[in-house]
């Protein structure tokens, strides 16, 4: 690959660089998580009052010297003296465009309580440069620390990888991925084949509420698939997880890796196996390319539904706001009274999956909210109980328990409100 169009990169792969509200958005984070691409496998991503670092590579190459070796065709956004207090840093592995020696001694100096967490075999390499607060692990191991007054859980799981740095060092050192728990999950898989163990990470840590995925250097696959995902195994990687929201990296930065793949490929292939995904998985959740530099929050839904309601199964009824009749009377047609006829079967078809979801929840043990004309029958409630803001609530599912009545206009108006605000609230 040989990037001269200097326009289509500016275009293409645009990069944010980080100015003064950038920085104060980082220094005091106001979501739940917010992260921003570095570059390549750089990832900074911030959680429950904890900043990260993963993989930290800053330089104009990623290689033993600057004279020669990859090289950037997309600009770091920052340098180290713009980032905010960090927390921790994680490393997957050795190799030069995951681990850079000028970053390790900068981030070192400048946060001399930084934690890092490094796979086996690497700590002396760290210690080499005045590192103290290194923590080694190997694949399954935990490590639970308090940071900023908080709990937080650092794991180390498997990949399949590589590891070297030196002619003579080949397989001497361990590579990795991570898992952070604190009350969100955040997973970073590092650079990886495709494997069982995914898997398994899910079980064992999943649901995942952010992950940073790679999607790119996957050509030619006759020698890059042991070690690294093409786009579609990454969106398998996603799945298997249990990833809420996964972040393509390993893409879109640097020339000369030794794969083939033109550098807007992995982009277009994710796009494509993500609209696959998403057909037979109602639950995929998101898998996005972002740009160098771009400060992202990703969306938290509020579980409060299912806290409130902890014996309720919330089941959504794909069923129209307007009865046929009303709709067509409304917009004045000549003879509305011919489409009664189609809402009482509309209405028999209902009832019947109403009947069918009651069956199935009586044998769960569980409740499904259902709607009533109640809203229209003032005399049914004590004090027009349906009136007041409180009972018309969302998640009222009492006043609803009664069934869904579909011949009636409001109820099902008032239907298409739970079910699109159940969406917006519940995973």
């Amino acid at each position: 690959m040989f990037i001269n169009f200097q326009e289509e990169l500016n275009r293409e792969l645009p990069v944010h660089k980080l100015d003064e509200e950038g920085k104060e958005k980082l220094k005091n984070p106001k979501d739940p998580i917010q992260f921003m691409w570095i570059g390549h496998a750089t990832f900074l991503v911030q959680f429950d009052g904890l900043t990260v670092l993963a993989d930290p590579v800053f330089l104009y190459r990623c290689s033993p010297v600057q004279i020669v070796g990859p090289y950037r065709y997309r600009p770091t956004p920052c340098e180290i003296k713009d980032l905010p207090k960090i927390d921790a840093v994680i490393v997957s592995h050795n190799h030069y465009d995951h681990l850079e020696h000028d970053a390790v001694q900068k981030l070192n100096n400048r946060f001399k309580d930084i934690k890092w967490y490094v796979p086996e075999g690497t700590g002396s390499w760290f210690q080499k440069y005045d590192c103290n607060n290194v923590k080694e692990m190997t694949w399954w191991k935990e490590d639970v620390v308090k940071i900023g007054g908080k709990e937080v859980k650092f794991c180390c799981v498997p990949a399949q990888h590589w590891s070297q740095r030196t002619p003579t060092d080949a397989m001497k050192s361990l590579w990795c991925g991570w898992v952070i728990k604190s009350k969100h999950t955040f997973y970073y898989s590092g650079d990886t084949g495709y494997c069982p163990v995914f898997k398994t990470i899910g079980e064992k840590y999943g649901p995942i509420d952010l992950s940073a995925i790679p999607i790119g250097c996957y050509a030619p696959r006759y020698f890059m698939k042991p070690q690294h995902i093409n786009p579609e195994e990454a969106v398998k990687v996603h799945t298997e997880v249990g990833s809420k929201y996964s972040i393509a990296i390993h893409w879109g930065t640097f020339n000369g890796l030794g794969s083939h793949e033109h550098y807007l490929e992995p982009k277009k292939y994710l796009d494509e196996a993500v609209r696959e995904a998403k057909v037979d998985n109602m639950n995929f959740g998101e898998f996005l390319t972002v740009e160098h530099g771009k400060i992202t929050a990703i969306p938290i839904k509020s579980k409060k539904t299912l806290q409130r309601m902890v014996k309720i199964k919330v089941t959504i009824l794909e069923t129209p706001v307007y009865s046929i009749y009303h709709w067509n009377k409304r917009k004045h047609h000549k003879t509305p009274d011919n489409f009664i006829t189609q809402d009482k079967e509309l209405a028999e078809q209902v009832v019947q999956l109403n009947n069918k979801i009651k069956e199935i929840n009586s044998t769960l043990n569980s409740h499904t909210p259902k709607f009533s004309n109640d809203l229209q029958v003032r005399s049914k409630y004590k004090n027009g109980a349906h009136r007041t803001e409180t009972n018309r609530s969302y998640y009222n599912f009492q006043l609803y328990a009664d069934g869904i009545h579909p011949t009636n206009l409001l109820a099902r108006t008032w239907l298409k409100k739970i079910a699109t605000q159940a969406q917006i609230d519940c995973w």
